[in-house]
């Protein structure tokens, strides 16, 4: 790949990554205001929820959450080629992938749709395309832990504070948790062994899949910006899910936000080690925890789940169908 075709399209991807965080400040302060119970009140009755209960600001926020999230992993896809792609057109690609993720088991459908995208528009082979893409989910994995250690270190000055109790006890339950089912780790090594032994095997493909992380690894422009957009994905849907569980009425949970949002990246993460297409299922039964945990009702809990999983990942993934339609058309998918 062309190390100056790389850096102009990043530099493009750094311009509205600029204007996402911007955007994301904003939001960031409405996540805040709505999961302190400013944007709402707690005299709210359960029982009694009507449409006309909800608070409609924390929806909103969780709306443009949603929107945000789709454009940065835009961002990200186009830091991780060489060639220019349009950013409206990279946007659809995210959704149709969202769509294809609820058909297909442990995210392949949507690898499978960006990597044909990348073959169509990128000009990239196979392999290379399917290398970006792995590129691209080893940037979001990245940028979850570094979002981790920031929130652990630094959220109490952003007003978000609670992370670092949070995710010390999560930590300790997976200790406790690979303590008392040793037979997870061994899983996790001879995942990790099988791989190498097949990439040795095949070195030729592995070679050209593995050409696009050494070349993103020669440019640090990109990396950076890549790293950025996938932080930005997890932040606006940790913060998504933070304004989500005070937008109906009844009791709230007993967690800050920063809590919230590290009980979200651990959810994400533990929902994906199930091989459900979408994490259907185990991603609700994951959330659903971390909202018992801080002291929900189980029925509320889930109500809040369902209400955060249909403005994150249903209604993305319904407005990929129509999106699908528009870019066979234009033989980008």
């Amino acid at each position: 790949m062309s190390g100056l075709g790389r850096l102009a399209n990043a530099s493009n991807a750094r311009s509205t990554l600029l204007a996402l965080a911007g955007l994301s400040c904003i939001l960031a302060t409405a996540v805040i205001s709505a999961s302190s119970h400013d944007l709402i009140t707690d005299s709210w009755d359960w029982s009694g929820a009507t449409l006309g209960g909800l608070a409609w600001p924390s929806l909103g926020v969780v709306a443009a959450c949603s929107a945000v999230h789709y454009v940065a992993a835009a961002v990200a896809t186009q830091a991780a080629t060489s060639r220019s792609l349009q950013t409206r057109e990279t946007v659809l690609v995210q959704l149709c992938a969202a769509t294809a993720n609820k058909l297909t088991p442990a995210g392949l459908g949507g690898s499978a749709v960006l990597a044909r995208y990348l073959h169509r528009r990128a000009g990239l082979s196979t392999a290379s395309a399917a290398g970006t893409v792995s590129v691209i989910a080893l940037g979001r994995a990245a940028a979850a832990l570094l979002t981790l250690g920031v929130l652990d270190i630094a959220g109490p000055w952003f007003g978000l504070d609670g992370g670092s109790t949070e995710l010390a006890r999560l930590v300790r339950e997976t200790q406790a948790l690979l303590v008392a089912h040793p037979w997870l780790l061994l899983a996790l090594v001879s995942v990790a062994a099988v791989s190498i032994v097949l990439a040795v095997r095949a070195r030729s493909a592995a070679r050209r899949f593995a050409q696009p992380l050494r070349d993103i690894v020669r440019s640090p422009g990109p990396a950076l910006t890549i790293l950025a957009a996938s932080a930005a994905q997890t932040l606006v849907l940790g913060g998504a899910f933070a304004a989500a569980v005070s937008v109906l009425p009844g009791t709230h949970p007993s967690m800050s936000t920063g809590a919230l949002i590290v009980g979200y990246i651990a959810a994400t993460a533990a929902a994906a080690a199930v091989p459900l297409p979408g994490g259907i299922g185990s991603g609700e039964a994951a959330l659903t925890a971390v909202l018992v945990s801080g002291h929900v009702g189980l029925g509320h809990a889930g109500a809040d789940v369902l209400l955060f999983r249909i403005m994150t990942l249903w209604l993305p993934a319904a407005a990929g169908l129509p999106c699908a339609r528009v870019l066979r058309q234009r033989s980008a998918l």
